[in-house]
């Protein structure tokens, strides 16, 4: 009778400890705050403002520093811009000058503005005065 092989002896492996760097979590950065930019007022793309430049609002009858500066905020920044306007323009823009409203059509700024637009200085002041 022939006897079995003895089974081998295995010597359990243990493994090392592993080092394991602890993961912590960052919370993400707030979003920044954004503050809303008031809309720029409609206007059809053939009287839209240029990107060469500014005209001088200040020219027009009516409008001082303080309009001026808002309707530069507005992206009002050109005679043809305000020259193009339509009725449902003058209502847009209107609706957002706050203590100016109604100065578009009392002070007639379209009319100023197609004569400054054309660079008609002349008739300009014949009918609105020296600028």
């Amino acid at each position: 009778v022939a006897t079995p092989d003895p089974v081998p002896v295995v010597e359990p492996v243990v493994a090392e400890p592993v080092a394991v760097e602890p993961v912590i979590e960052e919370a993400p950065a707030p979003a920044p705050v954004v503050e809303p930019t008031p809309a720029p007022i409609p206007t059809s793309p053939a009287v839209a403002a240029p990107a060469d430049g500014a005209d001088d609002l200040l020219k027009l009858k009516g409008v001082g520093p303080k309009l001026g500066a808002l309707l530069t905020e507005l992206g009002v920044t050109r005679y043809a811009q305000i020259a193009g306007w339509s009725d449902s323009d003058i209502a847009a823009i209107d609706a957002k000058l706050g203590n100016f409203k109604g100065r578009p059509v009392r002070d007639q700024w379209i009319d100023q503005a197609k004569y400054l637009a054309a660079g008609d200085i002349a008739g300009f002041e014949a009918k609105y005065g020296k600028i």
